[in-house]
Order: C-alpha cells, then sequence, then structure tokens
C-alpha cells in the first residue's frame, strides 16, 4: 500500500459525520435505555442466580460504555471545537473524562462476557463443584478483580504520571486553556500501554473464540446425552433443563455476537502494533482511522443489543419486563 491508495482526509471525516456524530450517537441513546431497561429486570429477578448477577453487571459495563461513548462524542462535535473563549480544550478533555472511561468499561464488557462464558462451560462439566465455588460473594469478587484490572490496563498513562491535564497557553492570544500535559517518560509508556492493550484484548478474544465453541459443543453433547435417558421425562428434570439450556444459550449468542462486534477492533490492534509508522504519524494513518471507526461503530451496537437477546431467550426475563412495562394491565383493560 502506498500514500496514494490511503484513505483522503475527506472520506475520513464524511465517515465521522456519518458513523461517529449520527449513527452511532441515535443508536447509544436507544442502548442507554435499552441497558437501564435490563438492570432494573435483572435487580428485580434477584441474585439467587449468579448468571443474573452477571448479566447485571454486563447490563452495567454496556451502559456505562455507551454513556462514556455520547459524551466523546459530544466532545468532538465540531461546534463544540469552534466555541470561541473556551478555558479549555474539548478533544483533551474528552480524551481524558470520556474516551478512556469508554474503553475501560468496553474492556470490562469483554471480561464479563468471558467470565460468564467460562462460568457456563464449568456448569455444564462440573454442576455440582462449580455451584459450591462460584457463590454470589465469589462472583462479586472476581468481577471486582476484573474492573481493577481493567483499569489498570487502560489507565496507565495517569498512575505513571505520562499524561495529565495542566493548563497550556495558546500562541495566537497568549490565554490559558486547560488541556493535555506529557510527561518525560510518556513515549516509553504509550509503547508499553499499546503492547499490553493488544496482548490483553487479543488474549481475551482468543478465549472468547475458545470458551464459546466449547460451551456450545457441551451444551449439544449434554442435550444428547439427556435425550437417551428415561427420566428426563420428568417434569422437574426438563424444568431444570431447559431453564439451564436457556442460560447456555443466551451466553453463547452474547459472546458470539460479541466476536463478531469486536473483530474490527481486534485487528485494529494488532495492525497498529505491527506496522511501521502506525497510527499516530504513518503512511496508514487514515486506514487505521476508518478500523477504528468500524469497530467503535460494532462496540456500540453489541453493546445496545442485548436487550434483544434476554428478551427473546429468558422467559423469566420477559415475564418481569411485561410487568415493568404493565403491559400485562394494558391487555386486561
Amino acid at each position: 500500500m502506498n500514500v496514494s491508495s490511503d484513505s483522503s482526509d475527506e472520506v475520513i471525516q464524511m465517515c465521522y459525520l456519518i458513523f461517529n456524530d449520527i449513527l452511532v450517537s441515535l443508536i447509544s441513546v436507544f442502548g442507554v435505555s435499552a441497558n437501564i431497561m435490563n438492570i432494573i429486570i435483572y435487580i428485580k429477578l434477584g441474585f439467587v442466580d449468579t448468571s443474573n448477577l452477571s448479566f447485571l453487571v454486563l447490563s452495567t459495563s454496556d451502559l456505562f460504555t455507551l454513556i462514556a461513548g455520547l459524551l466523546y462524542n459530544i466532545f468532538c462535535f465540531p461546534i463544540v471545537n469552534n466555541i470561541p473563549d473556551l478555558t479549555f480544550e474539548p478533544l483533551a478533555i474528552g480524551y481524558i473524562t470520556a474516551a478512556w472511561p469508554r474503553a475501560v468499561f468496553s474492556k470490562m464488557t469483554c471480561c464479563v462476557t468471558v467470565f460468564i462464558t467460562i462460568e457456563r462451560c464449568l456448569c455444564i462439566i462440573s454442576p455440582l463443584k462449580v455451584k459450591t465455588i462460584l457463590t454470589t460473594a465469589s462472583t462479586q469478587s472476581v468481577l471486582a478483580i476484573l474492573l481493577v484490572f481493567c483499569v489498570l490496563v487502560n489507565y496507565m498513562h495517569v498512575y505513571t504520571g505520562s499524561m495529565y491535564l495542566q493548563y497550556n497557553t495558546r500562541p495566537p492570544t497568549n490565554k490559558s486553556v486547560l488541556g493535555l500535559g506529557f510527561g518525560a517518560n510518556y513515549l516509553s509508556v504509550n509503547e508499553i500501554s499499546g503492547y499490553l492493550n493488544t496482548s490483553t484484548f487479543t488474549l481475551l478474544f482468543f478465549i472468547l473464540i475458545c470458551s464459546t465453541a466449547l460451551l456450545v459443543y457441551k451444551l449439544w453433547q449434554k442435550s444428547n446425552w439427556r435425550g437417551t435417558l428415561s427420566c428426563s421425562r420428568s417434569s422437574t428434570f426438563e424444568e431444570l433443563s431447559r431453564r439451564e439450556k436457556t442460560v447456555c444459550v443466551t451466553v453463547a449468542i452474547l459472546a458470539a455476537v460479541l466476536v463478531l462486534a469486536y473483530l474490527p477492533y481486534t485487528i485494529n490492534c494488532i495492525l497498529s502494533a505491527v506496522v511501521v509508522n502506525g497510527p499516530q504519524n504513518g503512511k496508514y494513518n487514515n486506514t487505521l482511522q476508518m478500523f477504528w471507526i468500524v469497530s467503535f461503530t460494532f462496540e456500540t451496537i453489541n453493546s445496545s443489543t442485548s436487550i434483544f437477546v434476554y428478551y427473546r431467550m429468558s422467559s423469566q426475563y420477559r415475564k418481569m419486563f411485561h410487568i415493568v412495562m404493565n403491559f400485562d394491565k394494558r391487555q386486561k383493560h
């Protein structure tokens, strides 16, 4: 690829306008409402089943991902950046207060999905042992550790002091505005952070694909095995099997959607790490920017559409959804 074959700046700006400013914002507004509904429903369903707690955390993570994404889009709007006499640089403030938190919660979504998928695999392979180990308290601890891990991976610039907010003087007016400051160790920390984020996410992506494939295989294998047992005709066993199968299929669908949604992001992380003169000043900058736009859109869709999976797959969720929305009362009247 040569410089002339790379996407033009005009195309990039048009894609930002269509995808980031319009499409992503509209999807995010719907996704925020949908995830608030998910949170309400899973709180009402309770946490006797630890999977409800995991789904609650997953919905919360998706909610904050979308809110942070909307906030960052606002900071990126040209109309905001062209406001005269601002005492801060919108893109700089948006980068620290919105883009980074979005990255944290986006990665948290991946971690929680991986955890849920592995948990379901273990529940099928050895259900009795898993139920004694993965209690509500232990599940809370694991999810808290995952959140801390995501913060540490994504906020390396902050706690190493390589990037921070400071007042900078603009040459034309000599006016001080709040913007980004960079420490002497910025380049080295940025390189380490880039490779760490890439390797971490690639590993998560690989584990998610393997665990999802294993979950689908074990679910199919166990369904065939239960079909050969005469005792599977009992109503109690059938109900247990149906409930377990529903949760497993729900998790498998969520994981599969996440794999598809985060594939562009994973490719871009790898390209940014291995392509010479990559994301910042390289000749492939615009092509990588196109990948980021696509990945940002896909991630937003993933965080906004889980409500359809929950509603379609879970009868408990569906019943509680109707109660919260008062559908039953409306139908009677």
